[in-house]
């Protein structure tokens, strides 16, 4: 009984870890798993499943009782220890940094085919 109190724990942690990191809502953690299913590595995909399965398991009295196997602890600390990495802050600056990057080539291929059409015309 208590590895299933300490694996609800966990699963509470992921569910927590995933709004704040990724920002992705939902009433229970299978359907925040689901959201953020495309920004989890593919590794942990298969753990992200696992937990699922275990979420469905843990609402029912007796099927609840079989939540002691490893794999679903070994899933969810993997699931924390991933989210436990991430910073949102330089996430947030990597974004923005790359929609600037994004511009000042544009800008920038705009610059060259403006001076190469004024060449064409004979103005330079």
């Amino acid at each position: 009984m208590q590895e299933t109190s300490e694996l609800s724990a966990r699963m509470d942690d992921v569910s927590r870890l995933l709004k704040e990191k990724h920002g992705v809502r939902g009433s229970t953690l299978a359907r925040r798993l689901r959201r953020a299913n495309a920004r989890l590595p593919r590794r942990l995909r298969q753990d992200a499943q696992i937990l699922q399965e275990a979420e469905t398991l843990s609402d029912h009295p007796r099927l609840a009782m079989t939540l002691n196997d490893a794999r679903y602890m070994r899933a969810a600390d993997a699931m924390v220890e991933h989210l436990d990495t991430i910073d949102v802050a330089d996430r947030r600056k990597g974004f923005w940094l790359g929609v600037l990057g994004g511009m000042a080539f544009n800008l920038l291929a705009a610059l060259i085919l403006f001076l190469v059409a004024l060449a064409v015309l004979g103005y330079i």
